[in-house]
């Protein structure tokens, strides 16, 4: 064998390598990544409304909201993944907008009280009234978690 082909051997060796050791990295912090990933969102949206403030929505308060749901993420020891990942399917149109309008707000503090209902009566603004989730876009029990 040439030296050209072992040193190809060799290199293409370490790199499988290091995709394994990254993959089983990823697998065993994917709680942490879950709970950093979400908390950005969170914190990213409220940075957005207190840059570019939208008549109906309150920076301070969804401000407020982003660091105590970041600190109640943070205290969960295991993660719900089917629940966030929902939560960041319908986050992630908000930060694609650019804005966080009214609406958009109303979808954050929807979002954090459907995983943590008793932030309502802190957090909840004034004008905010009881809702109901929706069963459609709060499913609890879907196909994906039956076949894990």
């Amino acid at each position: 064998m040439s030296k050209g082909c072992l040193v190809a051997l060799i290199v293409v060796g370490i790199l499988v390598i290091m995709v394994a050791i990254a993959m089983i990295t990823c697998w065993m912090k994917k709680d942490d990544l879950v709970k950093y990933g979400v908390t950005k969102l969170v914190a990213g949206i409220a940075e957005m409304a207190h840059e570019d403030p939208q008549p109906g929505v309150d920076p301070e308060a969804l401000k407020d909201l982003s660091v105590a749901f970041e600190e109640r993420v943070n205290e969960l020891d295991s993660i719900n993944f089917e629940k966030f990942g929902i939560m960041a399917q319908r986050l992630q149109p908000i930060v694609q907008d650019g804005t966080v309008d009214s609406a958009e707000a109303r979808q954050v503090y929807e979002a954090v009280f459907h995983l943590f209902p008793d932030m309502r009566e802190q957090y909840a603004p004034p004008d905010m009234y009881e809702f109901d989730t929706d069963d459609e876009l709060w499913p609890e029990d879907t196909l994906m978690s039956e076949g894990m």
